[in-house]
């Protein structure tokens, strides 16, 4: 049996008002979803933050409290065929909206999936953090059949894909900073450029920090007693010395979105040269390398490709799920490689060149320059394969 629990509260500060206003919302969301035909054989459970009781409120200037980040609902069953599986997925996506009135943030259901399907997945970060803190909306309670795993034994290769997407965000926050405008005095008017890059650039400390974690075994579900980590081993000159302040900043921003306020334009390069460092330090721990040996991205994917904890099930399997998916076998010498060590090395690449150029003194929009077809194709390969 699943010996986690259902998390006592949505927000990590309890606030009252969004409590109120999500619970009332997945009442009426069961309601809803009890009327659907195969409702009985489906179990939907909300994840994320909130499932986890870390979500965030927004609190505005006149004094509303609203949720802030994404609805994320899975929905998991037994027995369903694919075909009734679909039409079950069909009718959520009807109700979603509705819902994203109500909330004013986004609801996402994940597809139905089969439970048998999810006892081969439970390896990933997501669906391990679903496994331990999760809120049973309606349907039986199917995840109680499936054992969460330990959180020190999460892959190497979940925490690379976590860096992957990070890195991504960044990227992308680098990408609409550099298109945004200014004012006379170098500020951004832009406002929805600058809260996209806020947001990501606080994802981008996060999820250094905890996969440095995942790196040393000692990765926690819970965000405050992962901090308490990070902020201890600071103390000492140690992976976390530098990241640590970043890491609470982002917890901060996370729990208060609200809170706090940065300049996303002066702090990118900070970010940026966060991002750099995690990846070497976790390529270092992670290979049993020293940090100093790896300074390019050719050295750094040397030591993933040639270590067994980034080959995935197998050569084969990596070769064919890239060829399936990309209908591409170039470069050859690739092709066995796992895919997400092969889309970390372009995004390191692609990244240390943009924060050289920013340290060399450029403005932005040269330094990051165009999104020509080498950063369009990592855009494109992330999506397939993230």
């Amino acid at each position: 049996m699943n010996t986690s629990t259902d998390t006592n509260r949505f927000t990590a500060e309890g606030d009252s008002a969004v409590e109120q206003a999500i619970a009332d919302m997945l009442r009426r969301l069961a309601d809803d979803i009890r009327r659907l035909a195969d409702s009985d054989h489906v179990a939907i459970y909300l994840g994320g933050g909130y499932g986890r009781g870390e979500g965030g409120v927004l609190i505005t200037q006149d004094g509303h409290h609203l949720p802030y980040n994404d609805l994320d609902f899975f929905a998991f069953s037994k027995g369903l065929s694919s075909a009734r599986r679909k039409a079950f997925d069909g009718k959520l996506a009807e109700i979603a909206p509705a819902y994203e009135k109500i909330a004013g943030v986004s609801v996402d259901f994940a597809p139905v999936k089969k439970l048998e399907k999810l006892r081969c997945e439970r390896h990933t970060l997501m669906y391990q953090e679903l496994l331990n803190s999760h809120r049973l909306v309606c349907g039986p309670d199917l995840l109680a059949e499936v054992p969460c795993p330990d959180a020190h034994e999460l892959p190497y290769l979940e925490a690379l894909r976590l860096l992957v997407n990070r890195g991504m965000g960044l990227l992308f926050s680098t990408q609409r900073l550099a298109a945004a405008h200014v004012d006379d005095d170098g500020a951004l008017v832009d406002a929805e450029a600058t809260d996209f890059a806020i947001r990501n650039l606080h994802k981008a400390a996060l999820g250094a920090g905890d996969a440095l974690l995942i790196a040393q075994k000692r990765y926690d579900y819970n965000l405050e007693r992962r901090l308490k980590i990070i902020m201890y081993d600071a103390h000492a000159p140690s992976v976390f010395t530098e990241l640590a302040p970043f890491y609470q900043a982002a917890r901060d921003f996370k729990v208060l979105p609200g809170s706090q306020r940065m300049n996303p334009l002066e702090k990118l390069p900070d970010y940026l040269e966060l991002w750099l460092n995690a990846a070497k330090n976790f390529v270092a721990l992670t290979t049993d390398r020293s940090a100093a040996v790896l300074e390019t991205t050719r050295q750094m994917s040397e030591c993933l490709y040639g270590h067994p904890a980034f080959i995935g099930r197998s050569p084969m399997v990596n070769a064919l799920r890239w060829f399936v998916k990309t209908r591409t076998a170039s470069p050859l010498r690739l092709l066995f490689k796992n895919p997400t060590v092969r889309l970390f090395t372009r995004l390191h690449g692609t990244l240390q060149d943009v924060q050289r150029n920013l340290a060399n003194g450029q403005p932005l929009a040269q330094a990051f320059g165009k999104m020509d077809e080498h950063r369009q194709e990592l855009v494109r390969l992330w999506a397939i394969f993230n």
